[in-house]
């Protein structure tokens, strides 16, 4: 039995940002499009935006972000 174990379903507005990304797998080094979940520091992602069960979870205590400035050159 896991006791330290995270369940949590997206609500639709507690804030959680949601969308699809793609997550490049450990043994095929391919990417495959899941469903990703942001809730505080903790970014969950599920098979499909229909699946109730995260399939992994990712703790982001400590982490930062910043955007990305894409620049398009043109010829």
């Amino acid at each position: 039995m896991c006791r330290n174990a995270i369940i949590y379903q997206p609500g639709k507005e507690d804030g959680t940002k949601r969308g699809y990304l793609s997550k490049r797998t450990a043994e095929a080094n391919r990417w495959h499009e899941k469903w990703f979940a942001l809730y505080q520091n903790v970014l969950f992602y599920f098979e499909s935006e229909q699946s109730a069960r995260p399939a992994g979870i990712y703790m982001l205590e400590g982490c930062s972000c910043e955007r990305a400035v894409v620049k398009l050159w043109l010829d």
